[in-house]
């Protein structure tokens, strides 16, 4: 939700979503907007998830045990797309501790001691993070693919993929949108009624 909040594609949505609602306040369409991403959605593909699972599989644990069970495996792919989100800040900005040195140094002693600050020294270009982003991605997306089987297999050992495959597509959804996510131009968030 916190990189889905800085893309371009979400401020044209929210945009949208305010004229179709007649709604002027931002926390509004922002608290509809994070209703929908942080409880509807979960709800609906954990939950259908664990209803296929349940129905393909045989598994004889209720919905809400197998969504509680397998949504253990989507931790790697979370942590993959936390990797990926702040990996893309703190790597983008790595060298700015520099300039921001310089400064303080600056204003505490009154002279530049270490140089005037270079304040274009940022960090590593997107060419060089974005590729490090997609492979958290992949490792996170592997590492949940992995639990993911693991867990079905430990559930009905003789028809295990029906039990994994309805996860591997949450899994496989999570990917595709972190991915989609890491492909856009991150933006600043500015009041986007006005």
């Amino acid at each position: 939700m916190n990189a889905f909040g800085m893309v371009s594609p979400v401020y044209s949505f929210e945009k949208s979503l305010s004229a179709f609602l007649h709604l002027r306040n931002q926390t509004a369409v922002l608290g509809i907007v994070f209703a929908v991403v942080v409880f509807l959605e979960p709800v609906l593909l954990l939950g259908l998830a664990a209803w296929l699972a349940r129905a393909w599989a045989g598994l004889r644990q209720s919905w809400m045990e197998v969504a509680v069970r397998y949504s253990y495996a989507l931790v790697p792919i979370g942590f993959g797309m936390w990797l990926a989100h702040y990996g893309f800040h703190l790597l983008t900005g790595l060298y700015t501790i520099v300039p921001l040195t310089q400064n303080a140094v600056m204003s505490l002693l009154g002279s530049p001691l270490l140089g005037a600050p270079i304040w274009t020294l940022v960090g590593l270009p997107v060419t060089i993070v974005q590729p490090l982003e997609y492979g958290f991605m992949v490792l996170g997306f592997t590492g949940s693919l992995a639990l993911t089987q693991n867990f079905a297999e430990e559930d009905c050992k003789h028809h295990w993929m029906r039990a994994f495959l309805p996860w591997a597509a949450v899994c496989l959804t999570i990917f595709i949108a972190g991915l989609w996510l890491i492909a856009q131009p991150m933006d600043m968030r500015a009041t986007f009624l006005e």
